[in-house]
């Protein structure tokens, strides 16, 4: 759940229950409607957009990236054990995914928790099922929703 912007309204005294807050946000399926009813007794009243939009359903690049090559996703990959790790990166995903195979190789676990894992186990990720989840091009709510798959697939 990404805020987009919050605002203030001047206190209107005809109207007694009145709520000085307003936050828009970008509705997400199983989440939106919770948040808003959380925010609706502090308060806060709640607007929710779409993260799409008329011109992103139009409108197409004409040689489009493969989500590998993309920069600044969020992706997924399955381990032998059955456990999923979900990662992101400003870089293209298949530079990260590099990295993860060459972290693994050469057993650096003090920085990555997939090297770690499959040094402690000896499960190895699955690499031919690396998922595209999600795309941002700006860092915190890349993270903000990598946490969310995280929470969501737990």
């Amino acid at each position: 759940m990404v805020l987009l912007s919050a605002y203030t309204t001047e206190p209107n005294t005809s109207h007694q229950n009145h709520q000085l807050s307003t936050a828009v946000l970008l509705q997400i399926k199983g989440v939106s409607e919770v948040l808003r009813r959380c925010l609706q007794q502090q308060g806060v009243r709640t607007v929710f957009k779409s993260d799409t939009t008329l011109r992103s359903h139009l409108v197409r690049p004409i040689d489009a990236l493969e989500p590998t090559k993309q920069d600044g996703v969020v992706y997924k990959f399955p381990c032998e054990c059955c456990k999923v790790y979900i990662g992101e990166t400003g870089r293209a995903m298949q530079d990260r995914i590099k990295e993860h195979d060459r972290d693994i190789r050469l057993a650096r676990t003090q920085t990555s928790a997939v090297s770690e894992h499959a040094n402690k186990t000896g499960h190895l990720p699955i690499w031919k099922e690396v998922k595209f989840i999600d795309r941002d091009p700006h860092w915190y709510t890349r993270r903000v929703n990598e946490a969310i798959h995280i929470m969501t697939s737990s």
